[in-house]
C-alpha cells in the first residue's frame, strides 16, 4: 500500500535528523529540497509515507513514476491531498482508487450505534432501524442477526425486492424478529428513527422521504439532506482512535484520517465474520462523528439532536 502526504510545513517535510537543526537552517534546507524536487520518505517498520512539499508538475511527475513502479491500484492519502485537484486527477489517470473509509465504515456500524448510546440514546428497543441496500446481502443478514433483538423493527429498503424477500421469509417466523422489506419512496422511511445507507447512490437517495427527526448514518458516501424540515442528524463520516495494536504508527500518519489508515491495514478478501472479529479484537473506538458542517463531538451531537433524544 502506498501512502502520500502533503507536508503542511517544514516539519512534515524534513527527516527526524534534519528537524533538529536550527529553525533558519531547517527552512533553508526545506526550500532547497523542494526546488530540487526531492520526495521525502518517512518510514516506521514496514509503512512508508511519501511526503510532498507542494503540488506542481515536477512533483506530480515524481508521483507518477512512484505509482507506475509500484503497480498498486489503491493508495491512502493525507487529509490535505483530498482537496488537491491536480493530484487527484493524476491518480484517476492511472486508474487508481483512493481509500476514504467507505469499505471499513460498512463493518463498524455497531461502533456507530455504541457511540450514539454514549451520546444519550439508550432505548433502541423502542426504535426502528432501516437499511438502504441493493448489493450487500450477506452483510445485511449478519446485521439482522445481531440487531433484531435490540430494535422494535428492522426495515430493508431495496430495489431488489425479490432477493431480499428471502431474508424476510427466513426470519419472519422467528421469535423476536420483526422484519420488513419495502421500496416505497414516500412511505418506507417516514417513521424510521435510524436510517443506514449501505450502498445507495446520491441520485437514488434523493427519491426517498426521510423522517424529519431521524439519525441518518451514511456508510457509503457523503450526502446532504436537502429537506429544510429535517431536524435530525446526517452522519457522513467518523474519526477513530488509532487501535493499540497500531499506536507505533500514530506520528507517521498524524495528518491522515485514522479510519482510512486503519482500512488500509485490514482491507482484504475474507469472510464478514472474520472482519467483525478483527475489528472487535482491535477494540475500535469512535472519537467523533462528522456531518455536512464538519466535526460533531458528543456534546454537539446531544445539542443538535435534542429533539431526537426526547422522542
Amino acid at each position: 500500500m502506498l501512502y502520500f502526504e502533503l507536508g503542511l510545513g517544514a516539519e512534515d517535510y524534513l527527516t527526524e535528523r534534519e528537524s533538529k537543526l536550527p529553525i533558519r537552517i531547517r527552512k533553508l534546507w526545506w526550500n532547497i529540497k523542494a526546488k530540487l524536487g526531492i520526495v521525502v520518505k518517512k518510514k516506521v517498520e514496514d509503512k512508508v509515507v511519501y511526503v510532498l512539499p507542494k503540488i506542481d508538475k515536477k512533483f506530480l511527475k515524481k508521483v507518477d513514476k512512484i505509482l507506475k513502479i509500484s503497480g498498486d491500484k489503491q493508495i491512502c492519502i493525507s487529509d490535505e491531498l483530498y482537496y488537491r485537484e491536480e493530484f487527484l486527477n493524476l491518480i484517476k489517470q492511472n486508474d487508481i482508487s483512493v481509500l476514504n473509509g467507505s469499505w471499513i465504515r460498512k463493518y463498524i456500524l455497531l461502533n456507530y450505534l455504541e457511540y450514539i448510546i454514549e451520546c444519550g440514546i439508550d432505548n433502541y428497543s423502542e426504535k426502528e432501524i432501516a437499511f438502504m441496500v441493493d448489493s450487500d446481502y450477506e452483510l445485511v443478514v449478519e446485521y439482522i442477526k445481531i440487531l433484531a433483538p435490540k430494535f422494535k423493527l428492522i426495515t430493508i429498503v431495496t430495489n431488489d425486492i425479490r432477493k431480499f424477500n428471502k431474508i424476510e421469509e427466513k426470519y419472519l417466523n422467528q421469535d423476536g424478529i420483526n422484519l420488513n422489506v419495502v421500496n416505497n419512496y414516500r412511505k418506507s422511511l417516514i417513521k424510521t428513527d435510524i436510517v443506514v445507507n449501505l450502498d445507495f447512490e446520491e441520485k437514488e437517495l434523493k427519491k426517498y422521504t426521510i423522517y424529519n427527526r431521524a439519525i441518518f448514518i451514511n456508510l457509503y458516501n457523503k450526502y446532504e439532506i436537502e429537506n429544510r424540515k429535517f431536524e435530525g442528524v446526517n452522519i457522513t463520516n467518523c474519526q477513530i482512535a488509532m487501535p493499540n495494536k497500531y499506536l507505533k504508527y500514530v506520528e507517521l500518519f498524524y495528518n491522515f484520517n485514522y479510519l482510512s489508515v486503519y482500512e488500509s491495514f485490514i482491507k482484504k478478501k475474507t469472510s464478514i465474520n472474520n472482519i467483525f472479529k478483527e475489528i472487535k479484537k482491535d477494540e475500535i473506538e469512535i472519537i467523533w462523528f462528522e456531518n455536512e458542517k464538519g466535526m460533531l463531538q458528543k456534546d454537539e451531537f446531544l445539542g443538535e439532536n435534542k429533539k431526537v433524544l426526547d422522542k
